[in-house]
C-alpha cells in the first residue's frame, strides 16, 4: 500500500511540475528491476545513443546495481527518490565514453530561453576526476555504432573538476533555443587530449565514472528573482529521503529562509537559516514527496525535492 502511495505521489508531483520537459527526470520509473550492470534498458524513456553500456541503479536491487551500495565499492544515495544512472566519462586505454539520451515531452520553441540542470556525483572507486561534462540538444535522435567519444559541442557545459563523492554537484545553464530541439544527450563530449583530470581517492586509475540524477529542462520563467551562483554558496540538504530531521549546511553563513511545500503548492514549513548548519524537525509531517526552496534577499539560491519516509 505504501509503495502504491509513493508511486501516486511521484506521478502527481510530475503533473504539478509539468514545466519540466524531461520524462522520468530522476529515473524512478522502470520496466523491471535492474539485475546487474549494462542493464540500462530497464529504465523507462531513456536509452543509450551509442553502443556504450550505461548503467541503471535502483534500491530494488540488493547487489551490483543497488542504492546506496552498488558495484565494486560504490556507495551513493539518490539525490531524490531511489534511483540514478551511471556512465564512464573517460578511459585512458581508449576514447571509451558512455552517454544517456531522452526524448523531451515537447520540442523547444524558437528564441525561448530554457533553464537546464542535472546533478552528478563521482564514483568512490575511480580515481580520476574530470573537468568536462555536458548536455547536448538535438532536433533528432541518433545512434552511433561504437562506444567512442561523441565530438558534438554541448550547449550546456561544465568545466571545473568534479571531485565530490558524497554530495551531488549541480550542472546548470540557460539555453536559448533555435527551435525544434526534442532530444538531450548527457556525457563527456571531449576526447582525452581535451579532458583534464586530477587523481583522487579510489582503486581504479585508468577510468572515470560518474552517477547522474535529477535532469531538468524547462522554460526560464524567472521574473523578479534570480538565482545566486551556487558556486559561491554551497548548500546541502540531507538526508534525502528523511524521517525525523533534515539538516541544512552551507560553506558560509547564509542568513536565509528554508521553505517547504506540499504537492499542492501549499507552504507547510518555514525556518530561518542563520548558522553554518541548521537542523529542522519534520517529525509531524506526513510521508510523501515535498519541494523546498532556500531564499536569500528575495532570490532562490537552492531548490529541490525532499522525500519524507516513515
Amino acid at each position: 500500500m505504501k509503495s502504491l502511495l509513493l508511486i501516486t505521489i511521484i506521478l502527481a508531483a510530475n503533473l504539478l511540475y509539468a514545466q519540466n520537459l524531461v520524462p522520468n527526470d530522476s529515473f524512478e520509473n522502470f520496466s523491471f528491476c535492474p539485475s546487474g550492470l549494462n542493464d540500462f534498458i530497464k529504465v523507462e524513456n531513456w536509452y543509450t545513443p551509442t553502443t556504450g553500456t550505461s548503467d541503471y541503479y535502483n534500491s530494488c536491487n540488493n547487489g551490483q546495481v543497488g542504492v546506496p551500495y552498488n558495484n565494486v565499492g560504490g556507495f551513493q544515495y539518490a539525490r531524490t527518490g531511489y534511483a540514478y544512472v551511471g556512465i564512464y566519462v573517460l578511459s585512458y586505454s581508449s576514447n571509451l565514453r558512455e552517454y544517456i539520451q531522452v526524448k523531451l515531452f515537447d520540442s523547444l520553441k524558437y528564441n525561448k530561453k530554457y533553464r537546464v540542470s542535472f546533478f552528478v556525483n563521482k564514483h568512490n572507486s575511480h580515481r580520476p576526476a574530470i573537468n568536462k561534462f555536458g548536455l547536448y540538444f538535438s532536433i533528432d535522435s541518433f545512434y552511433i555504432t561504437n562506444n567512442l567519444v561523441l565530438t558534438f559541442n554541448p550547449q550546456i557545459s561544465y568545466n571545473d573538476f568534479i571531485t565530490d563523492t558524497l554530495n551531488w554537484t549541480l550542472i546548470e545553464g540557460i539555453y536559448q533555443a533555435i527551435g525544434g530541439e526534442r532530444y538531450i544527450t548527457i556525457g563527456n563530449f571531449c576526447d582525452e587530449a581535451n579532458t583534464d583530470t586530477i587523481m583522487t581517492g579510489g582503486i581504479y586509475s585508468s577510468s572515470s565514472y560518474y552517477y547522474i540524477d535529477d535532469v531538468y529542462v524547462g522554460l526560464d520563467t524567472t521574473v523578479n528573482t534570480t538565482e545566486h551562483p551556487l558556486t559561491k554558496i554551497n548548500i546541502q540538504v540531507f538526508p534525502n529521503p528523511a524521517n525525523e530531521f533534515i539538516h541544512v549546511t552551507a560553506n558560509l553563513s547564509v542568513d536565509a529562509i528554508f521553505e517547504l511545500y506540499d504537492m499542492l503548492g501549499r507552504k507547510i514549513l518555514l525556518q530561518e537559516l542563520s548558522n553554518f548548519q541548521t537542523s529542522i524537525s519534520i517529525k509531524n509531517l506526513f510521508f510523501g514527496l515535498y519541494y523546498y526552496k532556500i531564499i536569500k534577499d528575495k532570490a532562490i539560491i537552492k531548490s529541490g525535492k525532499l522525500l519524507i519516509v516513515k
